[in-house]
């Protein structure tokens, strides 16, 4: 993330993002190794990170890509104090504090980087040459999000079509009342990235979304409550209006605890996704 936008440090935040926020599935870590294979060959010996928040993403491509080592970056340091302090954490994997527009990595050493849920926050002017600086020949600039700005459907098989559809209303009512106090940044990730395509500068630039990119997520519908708390939009909220965040916290949960016969069990909820893809 970039030095200028930094809105998920807060120590409670931090730990939040870490429990509530959803992992990247390996099925896009999967098609991000399909495609560095079409323009570089192996053995990979490092993927980058950026904005890796506590390192959701960052042990995906740990467990999934085959590189030597893997390294996150993000420019919060409770960040990165909670993704070191992880006890998952495998051996080839390491945590670093960076801003995005000025990489600590050589000139040509990178394979792969990856950056989910974040480009909208970064000054694009400085990133993209950083990001072509630092990547190999044929490396690969890959960059993804969630759709639906976390509000996230719960699947038919686990709730009934009235249930769900009132789900969803209190989601999107609070979406709608938090967007007044996201940063402008958001455009681009409400527009789902199609600005930024092709990706400036790189080659063979690719667009994907669609049901190759939707997946399931089992967890609480208070796990699902706390993931739309940890929206930036929400946050800055509950900085500058803290009644408001009050009011529509608990309205939302209200709505949602009435949607469902018990606040914690686990349900399905259908994630998608958009991944933009480009070579150096």
């Amino acid at each position: 993330m970039s030095g200028e936008k930094r809105f998920f440090e807060g120590d409670d935040h931090v730990k939040l993002y870490k429990t509530a926020r959803p992992q990247v599935p390996t099925l896009i870590v999967e098609k991000i190794v399909d495609y560095l294979k079409k323009h570089r060959d192996g053995p990979y010996d490092l993927a980058v990170d950026v904005a890796c928040g506590s390192g959701q993403s960052t042990f995906v491509l740990a467990e999934g890509g085959n590189f030597k080592q893997i390294v996150g970056i993000d420019v919060s340091p409770g960040q990165i104090r909670e993704a070191n302090e992880r006890s998952d954490k495998p051996d080839n994997v390491e945590f670093k504090v960076s801003s995005a527009e000025e990489m600590p990595f050589a000139d040509n050493s990178v394979d792969v980087i990856y950056i989910n849920m974040a480009i909208h926050w970064f000054n694009r002017d400085n990133f993209f040459p950083e990001a072509k600086r630092i990547l190999k020949p044929g490396g690969v600039l890959a960059i993804s999000m969630f759709l639906n700005a976390g509000a996230e459907s719960p699947s038919p098989v686990d709730l009934a079509a009235p249930q769900r559809e009132r789900f969803d209303t209190a989601q999107d009512k609070f979406i709608q009342e938090i967007m007044p106090y996201f940063d402008k940044g958001i455009d681009l990730y409400m527009k789902e990235y199609k600005p930024i395509h092709p990706l400036p500068g790189f080659q063979d630039s690719t667009y994907i979304k669609g049901e190759e990119l939707t997946f399931d997520r089992k967890i609480s519908a208070k796990l699902q409550f706390e993931n739309l708390l940890t929206t930036s939009g929400y946050q800055l909220m509950k900085k500058n209006n803290p009644t408001l965040a009050q009011k529509v916290t608990e309205e939302l949960e209200n709505e949602l605890k009435a949607c469902v016969d018990d606040f914690d069990k686990e349900i399905n909820f259908q994630h998608s996704m958009v991944l933009l893809m480009g070579a150096k």
